[in-house]
Order: C-alpha cells, then structure tokens, then sequence
C-alpha cells in the first residue's frame, strides 16, 4: 500500500466523518420539531485492493493460502431514518393538534394533486373551514360524513376534510380515537369526517421533502391507507403532538465518535504527506 492509498483512505474517512457530523447537526437541530425522526449514517468498506489471491491447500502437507487484501478507505451505504421509536406525546390542549400512537402517517393534498406524509400533527382550519397544515397550506386528508345524518358512506374516496365554520350553531370540534371528527353544536354534536392515516411496508425509503413532509417512492412502496386503530395504523390522540424522536444522549455520543474519528483521519493525512514530503527530499 502506498501512502497516496493511505491518503485516499484518510480522505474518505475525513468525507464520511464529515457527512455523520452533518446528520447529527440535522438531528440535534430538530429535536423540538413535532413528528421529527432521527437520521442515522450507515458506513461500508470500500472496495478492497487485491494483492494476493487466495489459494486452496496443495496435497497433503502444504496448506492453503489465504488472500492478502488491503482495504481503501470507507463509504457511506446510506442515510436511514428511524421510524420504529416513537416520540413522547405531550398534551397541548389545541383541538387542532393530532399525535398520532402508533406507526402511520397523516396524508396532506399539495393541491397540485400530489400526497405529502406527515407524524407532525399541528394542524389548524383555514378561513373556507379547511383542516389544513398552516405553514403550507397542504389540507388533511379523510372521510367526509353527510352533513344530515352524520354517516360516513361506505366506499367513500379521500378528500380534504372541512368543517361547517359557515353554520352559526358550529362552535368547536374535536378528534377521536378512531379519527373521527366530530363537531359541536348548539343542539348537540355531529360527526363531521374522519382524518384517514396512510403505512408504508419500507417507511425508511421515504424521500424528505422539507416541512416535516415525506414522498412516496418506488423504494417505500405504495401507502395503505385506512382507519386509525385499524391495519397497525394507530390511533389518534386529540390536543397532543408527537415530539421527535431524537435522544440527546445518544446523538452526543455520536458527535464525539465522530469528532475523534475526524481527527484520527486527519492526523492520518498529516503524516502521510509529511512522510512524502520526507520522501520528495530524499529523491
């Protein structure tokens, strides 16, 4: 091996290393964002450099030989969110705040007639009556009830949940368990919709996209989409949001690992070019 392989290597160290620090930056950045998951840094081996293959043993006395491989640095396999842990509810008292307990995801239209997945639940109603996110104006998803008879038809298509804020007798609502929405009147409560929830077979190939929003992609599957406290879903929990997942003292030690890993791979490199150096001179 020579030492612009160790180098290489130093290099590659240096990169990862760099690439851990900016996940668990990410990750202690957004420990108060509701719903946040926390990334984790998958490393791997680089591809080895072979300088002797193995051989098999040669008749009775002479053993094989194993092969003689060097390595050449370290890559990263990939960024994997952690889906599996949930984070603490904590009551909030705000009607428009959902948590949800278990492992779905809420469904948002971006108007544009695509879907946007979420755990952050700080939901709020817009002046048309609305269930929407209120920083991108996405609305919740579900099962809108006839406004007569409160039933939910059988078979119904999702579509933005809204509330009957045009009726003078509406005074408030609030969600149950099961996703149900129910409004109160004057003259008593009314079921008004149920906020549907969505689950993907492979949650971690979900892509980020920004204000807590997940996308789906051919690596997470299709969403199966369906009743809270139905299908693993899990139920809801009214006036409470799901606070990150995020472990303070595991994301430290993680920055400390790194910290001095970052500096090995540097002391590392240092070397390497000091004894090159050395070895320029001589030449």
């Amino acid at each position: 091996m020579t030492l612009t392989n160790a180098m290489g290597s130093a290099l590659s160290g240096l990169s990862a290393q760099q690439l851990q620090l900016d996940v668990i930056g990410d990750n202690l950045a957004n420990s108060s964002t509701p719903g946040f998951r926390t990334a984790r840094v998958d490393f791997e081996s680089a591809l080895a450099e072979t300088i002797r293959l193995g051989s098999e043993p040669e008749g009775s006395s002479l053993g094989g030989v194993n092969p003689l491989q060097i390595g050449t640095g370290v890559e990263v396999g990939g960024i994997t969110r952690t889906f599996d842990v949930p984070g603490v509810i904590q009551p909030t008292g705000v009607a428009g705040d959902l948590a949800i307990d278990g492992q779905g995801f809420f469904i948002l239209s971006d108007g544009e007639g695509g879907l946007a997945y979420t755990r952050d639940g700080s939901f709020g109603v817009d002046a048309a009556g609305v269930f929407i996110d209120p920083s991108t104006g996405f609305a919740v998803q579900g099962l809108m009830a006839d406004p007569v008879t409160g039933i939910i038809p059988a078979g119904a298509a999702l579509q933005d949940v809204a509330l009957p804020v045009s009726d003078p007798t509406f005074t408030g609502f609030f969600v149950q368990a099961d996703g149900t929405l129910v409004g109160t009147f004057t003259g008593g409560n009314r079921t008004i919709a149920r906020v549907e929830l969505a689950r993907f077979v492979n949650p971690e190939g979900l892509e980020r996209d920004g204000q807590g929003f997940f996308r789906e992609t051919p690596s997470s599957g299709a969403p199966v989409t369906g009743d809270p406290g139905a299908g693993g879903l899990g139920t809801l929990v009214g006036g409470a949001l799901e606070l990150s997942n995020v472990d303070f003292t595991e994301q430290f030690g993680a920055l400390i690992s790194a910290q001095r890993a970052f500096q090995s791979n540097a002391r590392v490199l240092n070397r390497a070019d000091q004894l090159l150096e050395d070895l320029v001179k001589i030449v």
